[in-house]
């Protein structure tokens, strides 16, 4: 009797980690949409979206506040909301950068990256100081820092021979860290001055994100939550399928499938 008692017990306790990770998602909003081609959530928690040159700005309810269209600027590939008065974004097409307001007007017009000498960008990342941001060049394997208050932009030259050409698909700028991720092959730590500080081996990572000393990877079933000083992880299963894209706002988690943008609180 005790030891099936035992069996009984431990077999509960098997299923409680399970029952527990269902319960630490709470979906908060969530909003029908098409395929779109890139996206942010800036620090008030509205998120931006582009649909070719088309930008659309929702509020906290997921209501559309503003649209704009930037046909001179071409599809948009990358938006960087993370300062809260100025958004980057990026067309990989057009290699050109543009910053936009509140309303999602256009200001100080176009940034031409052959202007400075980057032969192919292919993503593009705000600095900690809304002046400066990041551009990765995949020709030259290079990243160019341009800051608008000096006259040259800062190169890291060589990637390829420091970490083994890496493919570089995101770039997060962290209290002096430069976070890059190659969704093959992990997440490489670098210096602003281009120091190699550190690798974080993870395979198959859909996108990345850093808060409060926490590095976020997305991978194709668990969001991954990292504590850089320890290294511990702790895995959540993603509430959803087919999760292509997500962002962190303190404890609220927005993941975009190919038919819902869906805003979670994770507990």
């Amino acid at each position: 009797m005790i030891k099936l008692f035992f069996i009984a017990f431990l077999f509960l306790m098997s299923l409680f980690p399970y029952a527990q990770a269902q319960h630490e998602w709470q979906l908060i909003r969530t909003v029908p949409q098409k395929a779109f081609d890139a996206w942010d959530v800036d620090p008030m928690g509205k998120v931006i979206f582009a649909r070719r040159d088309v930008l659309t700005k929702l509020d906290t309810s997921f209501n559309v506040e503003f649209t704009q269209s930037l046909k001179s600027f071409g599809n948009v590939t990358k938006i960087d909301a993370r300062h809260a008065l100025k958004s980057l974004i990026f067309s990989e097409d057009q290699q050109a950068i543009a910053f936009i307001d509140n309303t999602l007007t256009m200001h100080k017009g176009l940034k031409d990256l052959t202007a400075i000498d980057v032969s192919y960008g292919t993503t593009a990342s705000y600095s900690a100081q809304s002046s400066r941001y990041w551009v990765f060049d995949g020709d030259n394997s290079k990243l160019v820092l341009i800051d608008e208050l000096k006259s040259r932009p800062q190169v890291l030259e060589n990637l390829a021979g420091l970490v083994g050409a890496p493919e570089i698909h995101e770039i997060l700028e962290i209290e002096n860290t430069l976070f890059l991720l190659d969704k093959t092959k992990g997440i490489y730590l670098f210096d602003i001055y281009g120091s190699f500080i550190d690798f974080i081996p993870v395979e198959n990572v859909i996108g990345m994100h850093y808060t409060d000393n926490f590095l976020f990877y997305l991978t194709e079933k668990d969001l991954n939550r990292m504590n850089l000083r320890n290294r511990r992880i702790r895995t959540f299963v993603l509430p959803e399928e087919n999760v292509n894209s997500f962002k962190v706002l303190g404890s609220y988690v927005f993941l975009k499938t190919s038919q819902h943008l869906k805003k979670y609180e994770l507990r």
